[in-house]
């Protein structure tokens, strides 16, 4: 029986989920260990910062050609599928050709090219996401999606870790071999389930459409001109420290390798188990008050950390992080969607993602150099002053931008912002930690156990193929 327009869309929405758990455990396994595999590679501290930011910034342009190809060819499925069976096949690649050669500018521009086939289709699958997912659904079900995601990437990232501890001991490099290998089958079976996504009609405004130039010409005049530069300056002042936190840690702080992946761990926990409660509240309150709220959440986060030298605090710093960016990346995706009108999300998100690259590099460069100029006194390290830097720069962003952004739904009145920040934060965590993690299984188990179903079937019709052929 033929399914129904809506039916079709809910079960693409379940497609979606598992094609997300099933991208977070390919940049699990291979994504978040780039930089480990360049270090075994013998790369200097420049080629790391390079490696980290220059594939964001160069990609992000593509973007502008992943909108264009939106309007050009109409079928965002199409872009997508082809972008990601490439995006599956590079691991090999980018394991191999850096395995013969041991050059770690090779393994840039690979990594480069990968970071490219990632981010050419995502004006297109922001598109047909908008299309799919209802206006008044969207926070609590991309806080769904986001909490599974999230225990896959945890979950990928310690078996990695994992693998590679293991494999140490006889060849990294074929440690580093296998992990990429599981992030390119991951990446694989996340191409099956976007196969099986239904895509509404799509037919593109010829008046809707606008260039970068009329973009930034109006950026000062429009709501989501407002809101991108809001989240692209907070950013450049995040990424100001960023990347130097972990020197922070090992370094200065003198942690374990033990201690470090402990506090990773917690920031994921926190992170994933909040998603479901800035959804909710997303779709109740709108998205400007949850913007607002974690935005000066998270300008308070490297203060915090510069100020703190005791394990334990910093185990509650990562917890408050992961709150405090579950809901800013969270409300920061549904704002777009519904800021901008479907004949124009493929474009405006590609212009904001081109500014969003930008800041990235801009700050990590700009932290780079204050980090090599800006000399340490005898009571504070440099990246304690950036840490400062950053913090302020993130506050007076938000405590200027924020007022100017227009919420765009018709929503429920503000609860008391304490209250909203302290017990509804804390009851949310108790019930996502009882029914969430239990959520999160069954759908982890659901789509391993529909894998191993498909599995089995094939391999039964081999055999029945080659019963028959030997017959004959």
């Amino acid at each position: 029986m033929e399914l129904t327009a809506e039916e079709k869309k809910q079960r693409s929405l379940e497609y979606s989920i598992k094609d997300g758990a099933f991208y977070s455990a390919m940049t699990g396994f291979g994504d978040s260990y780039i930089t480990p595999f360049a270090l075994l590679l013998k790369a200097s501290s420049t080629q790391i910062g390079m490696l980290a930011t220059l594939p964001l910034f160069i990609s992000s342009w593509f973007m502008v050609l992943g909108a264009r190809l939106v309007n050009t060819y109409k079928s965002r499925k199409r872009i997508v599928l082809y972008s990601v069976f490439f995006h599956a096949c590079w691991w090999i690649l980018l394991f191999l050709i850096p395995y013969w050669t041991k050059s770690v500018t090779v393994l840039l521009v690979l990594f480069t090219a990968y970071w490219i086939f990632g981010n050419l289709p995502n004006p297109a699958w922001n598109s047909w996401m908008g299309d799919l997912v209802e206006q008044n659904q969207r926070g609590r079900y991309f806080g769904r999606r986001n909490r599974v995601t999230g225990f896959f990437a945890l979950l990928s990232v310690f078996a990695a870790g994992y693998l590679l501890n293991h494999f140490s001991r006889i060849d990294p490099f074929l440690g580093f071999g296998i992990i990429f290998g599981i992030a390119s089958l991951a990446r694989f079976i996340s191409f099956y389930y976007l196969s099986r996504k239904y895509e509404p009609g799509y037919i593109p405004v010829q008046q809707d459409q606008f260039s970068f130039l009329d973009f930034l010409r109006r950026i000062r005049e429009t709501n989501f001109g407002i809101f991108s530069m809001y989240v692209c300056l907070m950013i450049f002042a995040v990424h100001i420290f960023g990347p130097f936190l972990v020197v922070l840690l090992l370094r200065d702080l003198g942690l374990s390798y033990l201690q470090y992946s402990l506090i990773i761990s917690v920031e994921a926990a926190s992170n994933f188990l909040m998603m479901a409660y800035w959804g909710k509240n997303s779709d109740t309150y709108g998205n400007k008050l949850v913007l607002s709220v974690c935005g000066i959440f998270v300008s308070f986060i490297p203060l915090l950390y510069v100020a703190s030298t005791r394990f334990s605090w910093l185990l509650v710093i990562a917890a408050i992080t992961g709150f405090s960016w579950a809901g800013f990346n969270l409300s920061t995706a549904n704002f777009i969607f519904d800021t901008v009108r479907p004949s124009k999300r493929a474009q405006a998100i590609a212009y904001f993602h081109v500014l969003r690259g930008a800041a990235i590099f801009g700050g990590a460069v700009l932290g780079s150099v204050l980090a090599a100029y800006v000399p340490a006194t005898m009571f504070i390290s440099n990246i304690i002053i950036l840490g400062i830097i950053s913090g302020v720069l993130r506050l007076a962003v938000s405590l200027w931008y924020l007022p100017l952004i227009q919420e765009v739904r018709i929503v429920k009145a503000s609860p008391p912002v304490l209250h909203f920040v302290t017990i509804m934060p804390v009851a949310g965590l108790v019930y996502q930690s009882v029914f969430g993690m239990r959520t999160s299984y069954r759908k982890v188990a659901g789509a391993m156990q529909y894998l191993s179903r498909k599995l089995k079937v094939s391999e039964r019709m081999v055999e029945e193929k080659k019963r028959f052929f030997m017959r004959y």
